[in-house]
């Protein structure tokens, strides 16, 4: 698991060396954050999505325990979200997310998805995200 993850850094590093991203030390349950950005979501569909990027940063520059309660109440507060509880839409949305990405087949590599269903996987060059946006724009706009 660990080389898996180091790889990953590694490509992150060489595709943009401008983000700022460390190795952590094993992939942590992702299970409590998950569950607070889907209580943000229930609690405000827009700004709900904002925790999202800090949890990240969290884990991926900060090399903090994104599993830690502590930690995912400091990001949930920056945004103004005091007190989450999880519901169970966000268990709802919790199981879609999961099945999602194993349906994807992309373990832990992100991925982009357009609503035509073509997917995107990895951190691609600037040129491919804009080839990837374009043909969805072009696909859109035949429709």
């Amino acid at each position: 698991m660990q080389l898996a993850i180091d790889h990953e850094v590694r490509m992150v590093r060489s595709l943009a060396p401008e983000i700022p991203i460390r190795s952590v030390a094993g992939k942590p349950n992702t299970r409590s954050a998950i569950r607070v950005i889907a209580a943000a979501m229930d609690e405000d569909s827009t700004r709900g999505r904002l925790p999202r990027h800090d949890v990240y940063r969290a884990l991926w520059q900060c090399k903090e325990d994104i599993s830690n309660p502590i930690v995912l109440a400091a990001v949930a507060v920056t945004h103004g979200f005091t007190n989450l509880t999880p519901t169970s839409n966000g268990n709802d949305a919790v199981r879609a997310w999961q099945q999602e990405w194993e349906e994807l087949g992309v373990n832990s590599l992100p991925a982009l998805v357009r609503q035509d269903g073509e997917v995107m996987i990895g951190l691609v060059l600037e040129k491919q995200l804009r080839d990837f946006i374009e043909g969805y724009l072009a696909v859109g706009t035949r429709g």
